[in-house]
């Protein structure tokens, strides 16, 4: 069932628990990151600011921001690609 927002309405302790797992395993990839990566990945993906917004605020270039963007996606996917299963397994 979808809410209004587009989200999915949790109505089971089994999609809780699967968000839960979810969540948990986002955090264990980003923590593989560097702080600064970490940064710009939850600044790109969670406020959806633009490579130029995020350079700004970090005071880097822009080309800086799409490498370690691409690095960082490049990083989790092998870490996915290691533990063979979980949430994320498909998507890469």
């Amino acid at each position: 069932m979808l809410r209004r927002n587009g989200r999915r309405k949790l109505n089971s302790r089994g999609d809780l628990s699967f968000q839960k797992e979810k969540y948990r395993q986002l955090e264990s990839l980003l923590s593989t990151l560097k702080r600064e990566d970490r940064l710009i990945v939850l600044l790109k993906y969670t406020n959806d600011l633009s490579y130029e917004e995020i350079g700004d605020i970090l005071d880097i270039p822009v080309h800086t921001v799409a490498n370690k963007i691409h690095r960082a996606k490049n990083q989790m996917r092998k870490k996915v690609q290691q533990e063979k299963g979980g949430y994320f397994h498909e998507m890469f």
